[in-house]
């Protein structure tokens, strides 16, 4: 899992739509929660 293209994702969500956002939003966290 490349943890590099999930940081850019977070601000990218909206370009997915509700269900896509909510999809990233959630990978937002766990990466958030990695990097910490």
């Amino acid at each position: 899992m490349s943890s590099r293209n999930l940081a850019p994702s977070c601000g990218e969500a909206m370009h997915f739509g509700p269900s896509g956002k909510r999809v990233l939003d959630r990978l937002c966290e766990e990466y958030m929660i990695t990097v910490q």
